[in-house]
């Protein structure tokens, strides 16, 4: 069998007429058949031609399923109804005539007529056809383009649901009804134009994750309840509204959140519910200056027409919109409580930090009606007192900072051991001669206008006192120097006890009080009649400013077999500090075998040389030497060097640099005066000590 007529007399061809004729290559179908039957011709797999007569009006489900040689087919326009999956897996099906003008049935959703017809790539729909079916062509993924005459008027539910390889749909001028899903996934679309003819839509472009423009031309009033023309279209950036247009349907364009303007014609007098509900890119508005109807939450979460700026005191909201003046500004709290906002801006002033309102909408007003845009339920930006600092083995230092912004400041105070109770602006605090491995407190506040003392404290943890590698060197057979590493960096309380050797334990020792310098605890006992024929022992200290006394381990020494002779040893600190033309130095003296007779600071004026220039001198005294050289000219360099003189002449230490500042003009100099009492600067401020 290679070719079959079926007589004239035959009206149905009935159900697996000819299933699996696999040597059937035509048939001829008569004018008198009215139905074609299910799975007449499955299988017919050697079938490449087959003519189906205008007198056909039903062709049933697998009707020419697998019939792969097929590679065209025409639908009569007589066909009223197509059975599921009727062409399903014809593979080498490429072109399909669609006559049908007024087919109401075509397959069904989970079983389409072309069912994985993978070469359908062309499709010619008649001329007279006003109909297109549900799920007609459903995931027809060859499909690249799409031509919809003007006489069809309805094109319904998933029609072309998943053709994914659809890049050009022309809709033609006819089309009334845009069915659900009808171009569902059609991700390939990047451009839709609904012509002027449709009065009906129900979500038709769902899922077109490429569709970027839409051209809207949409005359009449659309019926559909909820439009939703393109929801999920995620590319969708521009949106075209026809001259003509006279509303927006309910929830047209809701959420399409790419769209960056929109401009409404004049003819446009009606804007639907949720219309364009969270179009959060809309950041241009213009026209509508006809609109008489704006549904509820039109433009809700159109955030960029409206500029909104929260600080911690203060919100300003402003229109961004710089077109007609039926665009304002407005607060929206319920019907009968609404304003509108002079000049378009809207300012609440004078808040607190951290301060939460929810009580207003921002409303966008068009034509005098309010559009809710969102809410401005707001929190101001928080402000915050904040301690940091670090420890050391005495000593806490700390520093108080605060939240920037626009809060005003009244003043800051920083305390060691109780709350704040003087906003003095100081905000940095060095506390000393602290016990070791002890935890301080340091409290620190912010007095601010709007929302009164921030404050904040902090736990800080000195560290563990350690000595070591302590030693001492013979200078004479009456006099030692005494050493031993420390980590202890105190500014006062340290030194030497000591005492014979064999003294008993009741015998409280002699103190030596000393500095550290550079991580040692350096000292020097003489003039104190030692017995070059006695051993002695001694022990560093510490004791804080709490009155606790810390103690290293007992060192034995003995001064009768010193022999050879020591300079003192003198050393110039690069620390310093320089106030215009006035600069703090200092630098480290310790005896030798002979006693020091003066010490202090040489300093000079440079380029010349020290020995063409000027020398003067600064004394000073202990082993740790600060002085002040004061009255120097000013954007001046300098030179300067500690010394000592003992009777084998004078030593000195390296020479350090400085230079000093400009003249301040119009600021005198003030010398202070410096004879106040040592020891009550100690105790009182031991930072500002200038000498042991």
């Amino acid at each position: 069998m290679t070719s079959v007529t079926i007589p004239n007399s035959v009206t149905e061809i009935g159900t697996s007429a000819f299933y699996n004729c696999d040597g059937l290559t035509s048939v001829t179908i008569p004018n008198s058949v009215t139905s074609i039957g299910d799975d007449a011709f499955s299988g017919c797999t050697g079938l490449t031609s087959v003519t189906i007569p205008n007198s056909v009006t039903s062709i049933g489900d697998d009707a020419f399923s697998g019939c792969k040689g097929l590679t065209s087919v025409t639908i009569p326009n007589s066909v009223t109804s197509i059975g599921d999956g009727a062409f399903a897996c014809c593979y080498g099906l490429t072109t399909v005539n669609f006559n049908a003008t007024n087919c109401t049935t075509m397959g069904s959703s989970s079983y389409p007529v072309f069912n994985d017809c993978t070469a359908f790539t062309t499709l010619n729909i008649g001329d007279n056809v006003t109909n297109i079916p549900s799920s007609a062509f459903k995931g027809c993924t060859g499909l690249t383009s799409v031509t919809i005459p003007n006489s069809v008027t309805s094109i319904d539910n998933n029609s072309f649901y998943g053709c994914s390889g659809l890049t050009s749909v022309d809709l033609g001028n006819g089309v009334k009804y845009l069915g659900s899903q009808a171009f569902y996934g059609c991700v390939g679309i990047t451009e839709i134009t609904i012509p002027n003819s449709v009065t009906e839509i129900n979500s038709p472009f769902r899922k077109c994750t490429e569709l970027k423009t839409i051209n809207y031309n949409a005359v009449n009033s659309i019926t559909t309840e909820d439009a939703e023309i393109a929801p999920g279209c995620t590319a969708l950036t521009t949106l075209n509204i026809g001259e003509s247009v006279m509303a927006i349907p309910n929830r047209a364009f809701y959420g399409c959140n790419r769209i960056t303007s929109l401009s409404l014609p004049a003819s446009v007098i009606s804007v639907g519910n949720y219309s364009f509900y969270n179009c959060s890119d809309l950041a241009s508005l213009s026209g509508g200056e006809n609109l008489s109807s704006i549904g509820n939450y039109a433009f809700w979460g159109c955030n960029k027409l409206i500029n909104a700026n929260v600080t911690a005191t203060q919100l300003t909201a402003t229109i961004n919109l710089t077109s007609p003046t039926q665009y304002n500004l407005g607060l929206y709290y319920n019907d009968s409580d609404k304003m509108q906002a002079e000049n378009g801006v809207v300012k609440f002033t004078g808040l607190k930090p951290n301060y939460t309102n929810s009580n207003y909408d921002l409303a966008l007003i068009i034509n005098g009606i309010y559009c809710p845009i969102k809410d401005l339920s707001f929190t101001t930006k928080s402000f915050s007192a904040y301690l940091s600092g670090s420890t050391t083995t005495t000593s806490v230092s700390a520093i108080g900072t605060y939240t920037n912004g626009d809060v005003t400041i009244l003043g800051e105070g920083i305390n060691y051991g109780s709350s704040v109770t003087n906003y003095d602006g100081n905000n940095t605090i060095t506390v000393y001669n602290l016990n070791p491995k002890t935890s301080y407190t340091i409290y620190y506040a912010v007095k601010t206008q709007e929302g009164g003392v921030y404050s904040t404290y902090k736990y800080f943890t000195t560290g563990d006192l350690t000595w070591s590698n302590g030693g001492f060197t013979a200078t004479s057979t009456t006099s030692a120097r005494l050493s031993v590493e420390t980590n202890c960096d105190a500014t006062a309380g340290t030194g030497f006890e000591w005492k014979r050797y064999d003294a008993p334990e009741s015998l409280a020792p002699s103190k030596a009080p000393c500095p550290v310098v550079d991580g040692m605890l350096i000292g020097s006992l003489r003039n104190l009649n030692l017995n070059p024929d006695v051993y002695y022992k001694c022990r560093p200290y510490y004791t804080s400013s709490s009155g606790t006394t810390y103690y290293g381990e007992w060192i034995t020494f003995f001064t009768g077999d010193a022999n050879v002779y020591f300079e003192p040893e003198v050393r110039t600190f690069s620390e310093r500090s320089v106030v215009n033309n006035s600069v703090t130095v200092k630098g480290y003296a310790l005896p030798g075998t002979d006693d020091i007779s003066e010490q202090g600071f040489e300093y000079w004026k440079v380029p010349a040389s020290r020995a063409t220039s000027t020398v003067m001198t600064v004394k000073a005294s202990g082993i740790s030497m600060t002085a002040t050289l004061a009255n120097l000219e000013y954007n001046s360099t300098y030179r300067y060097r500690a010394y000592v003189k003992t009777a084998q002449g004078t030593f000195y230490g390296a020479e350090e640099e400085f230079s000093t500042g400009e003249d301040p003009a119009g600021i005198e100099y003030i010398e202070v005066d410096d004879s106040n009492n040592f020891d009550v600067m100690l105790r009182e401020n031991p930072a500002t000590a200038t000498a042991w």
